[in-house]
């Protein structure tokens, strides 16, 4: 399944990305990279996804040449809680 083919509020782990080099450098600056969990806020051009807790707009060009699992819940484990400080 693609990015775009998400309904908003699905969460989903992306398998894998077709994209050029130039383009696979800025999704993966984004955040956006194989292993990922992702949650699609808002369908759209732009997508809005939410990574690590951050909302960002991504072209649909783009999401379409990203392939995801959907989650049945939320399963971003690699999500930073909140810090907390040591005495």
């Amino acid at each position: 399944m693609k990015l775009d083919d998400l309904t908003p509020h699905t969460w989903a782990e992306i398998t894998s990305i077709e994209a050029p080099d130039e383009a696979m450098e800025r999704l993966m600056s984004m955040g956006v990279c194989p292993g990922r969990t992702v949650e699609l806020v808002m369908r759209g051009d732009p997508l809005i996804l939410r990574v690590f807790g951050t909302r960002i707009g991504l072209s649909s060009r783009l999401a379409s040449r990203v392939t995801v699992e959907p989650c049945h819940q939320h399963c971003d484990e690699e999500e930073p809680g909140p810090a907390t400080a040591h005495p």
